[in-house]
């Protein structure tokens, strides 16, 4: 717990972009006010010059797992770029693959932006040797744009198109060899052996 404590200090002293940085503890996604119950921390502050807070939240072995910015200082409106990390362990463990890092153990494991609590824009997952693994597009929170899933090498497993959180158009699977249309999330046809799916980025 003491070196716990040296390194919030240390984190603290070292963010100079905010105003009155304080450290915050979590169960879970839950904010608890006792460190001896928590499974996390975060160091937040708010932004000098803005109305954002920004934090920074850390396991308890002081791995960064998040940073993030909000509108209130209570954490709870989700409001910028918000960045991710995983343990390339962990991603093996979880998905029966073999990926290895030299001189490290995280990686970048997604990336998007929230505006005023909803997610907006292109959401982005990576696996951990930095290629694409799937790309999902968000209007006000909402599934709305190209979805699309990769493999490791970045050949193009999945790819289709969402209308507010609906299946709509050509959806390809399996590297193009099934092909369904949908219209507002019914589907109208299915058909197998098409032309290879694409999932190009814009």
């Amino acid at each position: 717990m003491k070196k716990f404590s040296i390194f919030i200090v240390f984190i603290i002293l070292s963010i100079t972009a905010f105003a009155q940085a304080k450290p915050i503890y979590f169960r879970g996604n839950q904010v608890v006010n006792n460190a001896n119950i928590a499974t996390s921390y975060g160091v937040y502050g708010k932004i000098e010059s803005e109305n954002i807070w920004t934090l920074k939240k850390y396991s308890l072995y002081d791995e960064l797992e998040m940073t993030g910015s909000y509108k209130d200082g209570a954490l709870k409106i989700e409001h910028g770029n918000f960045v991710y990390y995983n343990d390339y362990r962990d991603f093996n463990y979880q998905n029966n693959t073999a990926f290895y890092l030299k001189d490290k153990t995280r990686y970048v494991a997604q990336t998007g932006r929230f505006e005023n609590g909803l997610e907006v824009g292109k959401w982005m997952m990576f696996y951990p040797n930095g290629n694409l693994l799937n790309i999902t597009t968000y209007v006000a929170g909402k599934k709305n744009g190209l979805f699309a899933y990769y493999d490791s090498n970045g050949n193009v497993i999945q790819t289709g198109n969402f209308v507010m959180d609906k299946k709509d158009g050509e959806w390809f699977y399996n590297r193009g060899k099934k092909r369904e249309v949908y219209i507002m999330g019914v589907l109208q046809k299915e058909n197998r052996n098409q032309s290879k799916a694409s999932g190009t980025i814009n």
